[in-house]
């Protein structure tokens, strides 16, 4: 029984890395589906702007305020015009993954939504032009 003493602190020791490692990689998995919803939302919620009042400036004001809400502040957004009425948005943000003496880049989160046709098909649809139309 004497040799038996020290061993559950020996396990504990050489189980705690494992331990950690899991819990902390979880937590990052978890930071990773969070922003990569909130990049997939502004993209959307700014691309679906952009398709209907054809104005970019109010598009990426509009993802800025969806990345804004959660809690995401070091993305770009750029807006994406294919004629003749393909308009998007890319929203893009870098996923770091955050360790004891500093930050790693990983990978970018980018997300690109561009609605194909939105013009034509809101004047089938509704019967009168789309509002905003600046005659792209």
């Amino acid at each position: 029984m004497k040799d038996e003493k020290g061993s559950v602190i020996i396990e504990v020791a050489l189980m705690m890395p494992l331990l950690l490692m899991i819990v902390f990689g979880f937590i990052g998995l978890n930071k990773m589906v969070k922003d990569s919803m909130v990049v997939q939302t502004a993209a959307r919620e700014g691309a679906r702007h952009y398709a209907i009042f054809h104005d970019p400036d109010e598009a990426v004001e509009i993802a800025n305020k969806e990345l804004e809400s959660g809690g995401i502040k070091d993305a770009t957004i750029n807006i994406v015009h294919q004629p003749p009425n393909d308009r998007g948005v890319v929203v893009q943000k870098p996923f770091l993954l955050n360790i004891p003496f500093g930050e790693i880049r990983v990978f970018n989160i980018r997300r690109e939504v561009v609605l194909h046709q939105v013009a034509q098909y809101q004047e089938e649809i509704y019967g009168d032009p789309v509002i905003g139309d600046d005659g792209l």
